[in-house]
């Protein structure tokens, strides 16, 4: 009797001939795509030149109009457009390092980009989210230096490409001078000269690292974080200032004790960067305050920009608005603040504006008396009580 044949079944150690088809042809896919994408990315780097840089003799003021769109109310340029170049030896190795810790503390060992960064822009770029930081000082150079503000993915790219050819053709103590001789810092300065004028009174040569943390912070948005804006702006700098010295701290270029020591700066006053000093420079300010908060424009936007921006302001009404004023206002009396606003039925359009009797000067400085101050009712609502408490007798 022939003895039983004992069968037995084993799971097979690769995939079925359909399963394995379909993983040679996904890899096959993916491994052609890279090569091309790859080819792609070397194509693009060989054909992306590196362009002239931008004339500064192509950086224009901003002028602002009055209704006829034609008459001149005020003007928006830089207080200097000459840049002063400084060489990196000038600038103190401090201050080198406090614009490194405030904007790119890896710069010196990365290749001229952050793929983190990138990838992150791109993304929120791609979902239709606000602009996103992250872009190292050399990419900040070239897109201030060689392209323009646009923000868009082909600006992007060509930002990425360029920036890493010039960490191939210029050494980091170079791109680091043209970074900081380049950039604009408010009050009307472009370059590290002309800022440490602007907001110190000295040269550059003669900066602390406080004062160097400072104008690390101020680039961030000079509209924000000049401390002598006002109170918010006074407490956005010293946030960001300290958040400067820490970064030093953290990189070893401070130490504990001198951060420790460490007191923000007082800066000088600001000098006028625009020809409205009268009652004109409330509506100037009142625009570039419009201006900012609708079109994202910003105060070097405006400084070099070459818009041209009309206003509701009628030149006759607002003769007539000074005129007025002039001929009430008490000889003598020097506490009066006086505020005028003339606005059209309908579209309530301004006419005139009357905020004060000088821009950024007096008790009030910057203060527009017609939108600012809230005025109390006083005894104008006296009779207004007693009337109606006459009613209810």
């Amino acid at each position: 009797m022939p003895s039983p044949r004992t069968t037995s079944r084993t799971t097979p150690a690769t995939p079925p001939k359909r399963k394995r088809r379909w993983l040679r042809r996904t890899l096959w896919t993916l491994f052609t795509l890279g090569l091309l994408g790859g080819a792609g990315l070397v194509v693009a780097y060989a054909m992306t030149p590196i362009p002239k840089p931008n004339p500064q003799v192509l950086q224009q003021e901003s002028i602002i109009y009055y209704s006829d769109g034609k008459t001149v109310l005020d003007r928006f340029a830089e207080a200097d457009g000459n840049r002063t170049i400084v060489p990196i030896d000038r600038i103190p190795k401090a201050v080198q390092e406090a614009f490194l810790a405030a904007e790119d503390r890896s710069f010196y060992s990365n290749n001229g980009i952050s793929p983190k960064g990138i990838a992150r822009s791109v993304w929120v770029g791609l979902r239709g989210g606000p602009q996103q930081g992250g872009s190292t000082i050399t990419q900040q150079y070239v897109k201030n230096y060689y392209l323009t503000q646009d923000r868009t993915l082909q600006r992007k790219a060509k930002e990425v490409l360029i920036s890493i050819k010039i960490d191939q053709q210029l050494s980091k103590d170079e791109i680091l001078a043209n970074y900081l001789n380049t950039i604009y810092y408010g009050r009307g300065a472009s370059g590290i000269q002309k800022a440490s004028l602007a907001y110190f009174g000295t040269s550059v040569q003669n900066l602390d690292v406080s004062q160097g943390a400072l104008l690390a912070s101020v680039i961030r948005g000079p509209s924000y974080y000049d401390p002598r804006l006002g109170a918010d702006q006074k407490r956005n700098a010293q946030e960001r200032w300290a958040y400067v010295l820490d970064g030093m701290v953290s990189q070893g270029w401070l130490t504990p004790a001198e951060r420790a020591k460490a007191k923000f700066p007082t800066t000088i006053k600001p000098a006028a960067t625009r020809t409205a000093t009268g009652p004109e420079g409330f509506i100037s300010e009142m625009v570039r305050g419009e201006l900012r908060s609708k079109l994202d424009l910003t105060d070097d936007d405006l400084a070099r920009g070459g818009y041209r921006i009309t206003t509701t302001i009628d030149k006759r009404a607002q003769d007539a608005a000074k005129a007025a004023v002039a001929a009430r206002m008490p000889q003598g009396v020097t506490d009066l603040h006086v505020g005028l606003a003339a606005i059209a039925p309908g579209d309530g359009a301004i006419r005139a504006l009357y905020g004060g009797g000088t821009y950024g000067s007096g008790d009030l400085g910057y203060f527009n008396v017609a939108t600012k101050a809230g005025m109390q009712a006083g005894s104008t609502f006296k009779i207004w009580t007693l009337v109606a408490a006459l009613g209810k007798r």
